[in-house]
């Protein structure tokens, strides 16, 4: 069955029948992720993320540190799909990782974890030089829309680093409140188009006052015009 996993025609196939055997024998699998090939190693965490038995929690800690982004990605993902709290510590390390796809897959699973996070140590992060890490800490504290965490995240509007700074406009999005208001507010004189486009679709979606929209219609850049329009 593995040897055809890597012919397109019957990958699709081969997965089911693997998550299959995983569900029925989940033990059965096992000796089959410490394969040096990396092809199979990905196969094998697509399965696993599918599966997700509390018995891989191991194989997908060590794929967290594999050299293959994509194994990093899909091990958060099954990580999170087995739901055992004593991975959040581990996944918070890819918040940083060099790959944008992996980085992602860690706000991802970290999101489904949003009770067992500690939004107070999260907010420290904000307060370091990384900005990768200052991001995707953004992020993930607007996503689980944790609780008195607008201040922090509306002060990072002030980063010099402008992934950052798109980051807390898409952050802010989540929140819906008055105070979120006003920081997305302050987000359309940022000096960037794309963070002024965002806050004005932000503050539409929030159907706050269109006044400060208004302001923007004669922006000399044309899609913060539409993004004002629309």
């Amino acid at each position: 069955l593995l040897e055809l996993s890597s012919d397109d025609n019957f990958r699709e196939y081969i997965k089911r029948a693997m998550v299959y055997i995983g569900r029925e024998k989940p033990d059965s699998l096992l000796p089959l992720y410490s394969s040096s090939d990396v092809y199979l190693r990905r196969f094998l965490c697509e399965v696993a993320v599918v599966v997700a038995a509390p018995l891989y929690f191991d194989v997908m800690l060590k794929g967290l540190g594999d050299d293959d982004g994509h194994i990093r990605a899909l091990a958060a993902a099954g990580l999170s799909n087995i739901g055992d709290k004593a991975a959040v510590e581990h996944i918070m390390k890819l918040l940083d990782d060099p790959y944008i796809d992996v980085q992602e897959a860690a706000v991802k699973a970290l999101v489904a974890f949003r009770d067992r996070l500690d939004a107070s140590l999260l907010k420290k992060d904000l307060e370091g030089k990384n900005p990768v890490l200052k991001k995707n800490v953004i992020l993930l504290l607007g996503r689980v829309e944790a609780e008195g965490a607008v201040p922090a995240i509306g002060f990072c509007l002030k980063d010099e680093d402008v992934l950052v700074r798109r980051a807390v406009v898409s952050s802010l999005s989540f929140f819906k409140s008055e105070e979120s208001i006003r920081y997305l507010t302050t987000a359309l004189t940022d000096e960037d188009p794309d963070i002024r486009s965002s806050a004005a679709l932000s503050l539409g979606a929030s159907g706050s006052s269109i006044e400060p929209l208004s302001l923007l219609l004669s922006d000399t850049d044309d899609m913060v015009r539409v993004s004002v329009a629309k």
